[in-house]
Formats: C-alpha cells, structure tokens, sequence
C-alpha cells in the first residue's frame, strides 16, 4: 500500500509540473506583447509631452496581435491590457486638445508600473526553471540564436547581436524557443576573382534566415 501511494504521489507531482510548465509556455507571448507595448509606449511619452497625438496607433500593434494568435484564449485579455491601458493614458482616442500633454507625467508613470509587471511576469517561468536567452553582446550561437538580419559597418565585432527581435528561452539544457536576433557583420573587400561592381556577397557571412 505505501509503494502504491508513493508511486501515485510521483505521478500526481509529475503531472502537476507538467501542468506549470504548459501554463508558463503559454504566458511567453504574454510576456512578449507586454515588452512590446512599453517600448513603443517609451517612444509615444516624448511625442505626448510634445503635443497632443493624434488618430493612430500603436507601432506594434501587430506585434499584439500576434501575441493574441499564439496565446491560449484565457490569456488573449491579457496579451490586449498593455495596449489598452496605453492607449487610453496617451490619449490616442479623441480627446480634449490638451489631454495628452496633461497625462504625460501619468503616462510615463504607466510605463513604470508596466516594467513592474512584466519582472513580476518573469519570476513564474523562472521558478519554473525558464530562462531568456542572453542575446544583445553576445557572441552570436547557432545553437541558441537565429539570425533574421544582418548589420554592416555596426559599432561591433563580427558575429556580435546587435539587437533582439524575439528573446529566446531555455528549459534547462533544452532551447524552449530560439532567440530571434540582429548580427553584426563586418565590411569585406571585395575578392581579387571578383569584379568590383559585382553583387557576389562574401562566403562566410551571416545570412538573414527567411
């Protein structure tokens, strides 16, 4: 009787970690809508302290939507607050002329809270052992990057990420999902068999994955 209880015990933890570990896959483009919207809220606050914006839209949001494709439909809601929320403190909705220059101080104050939550976001996957990948600096890693541009002549050594498109996660030694990221790529001179006005692009170079 103690071995079967103990064995049900087993299953019952196995089961419930698998449980975590779904519901933390799943909070990632959560997490991923929510960086989206503070960066584009950190370039929207300057423009509001400026002048009053007017009918148009977040940068991202298509980057949004996407998070609302891949997340499941009890976490679409979710992907959708950072947008909402910015949208109505920024007042990108008709508003009085002087509305947004008004909100500007509360608006930035939003992007603070924002940030909190997202750190707060991050400790579920870390408790759950889910890590970003380190990406922007680093040497780049097929095994742990995948290139979608290259920059030439960037401040930079070759091969370097310059910029992160889509941060990576890891799930102990196994890649949860690849960071997506921008390498920096040297100029070459062009080769003595090669015609200086030829488009012939140099071996060896980082190539943007499609």
């Amino acid at each position: 009787a103690e071995r079967e209880a103990a064995e049900l015990r087993r299953v019952l933890t196995e089961i419930e970690g698998q449980a975590r570990f779904r519901v933390v896959r799943d909070l990632l483009p959560v997490v991923d809508a929510l960086g989206e919207s503070i960066r584009a809220a950190r370039e929207l606050v300057p423009a509001a302290r400026r002048d009053r914006p007017t009918s148009h839209s977040l940068p991202t949001a298509a980057v949004a939507h996407r998070g609302e494709r891949r997340a499941p439909p009890g976490l679409r809601i979710a992907a959708d607050l950072p947008t909402i929320l910015i949208r109505h403190v920024l007042g990108l909705q008709p508003r009085p002329a002087d509305f947004a220059a008004d909100h500007a101080e509360a608006a930035a104050a939003s992007v603070d809270g924002l940030l909190l939550i997202e750190r707060r976001l991050l400790t579920l996957p870390e408790r759950e052992g889910v890590h970003p990948i380190p990406a922007v600096g680093e040497p780049f890693d097929p095994q742990r990057h995948r290139t979608v541009a290259v920059a030439e002549g960037a401040e930079l050594p070759d091969g370097t990420v310059v910029s992160e498109s889509l941060r990576g996660y890891t799930h102990g030694d196994r890649v949860l999902r690849y960071a997506e990221v921008v390498v920096a790529r040297a100029p070459h001179p062009p080769s003595h068999n090669q015609c200086p006005t030829g488009d012939q692009e140099p071996e060896g170079q980082f190539r943007e994955v499609r």
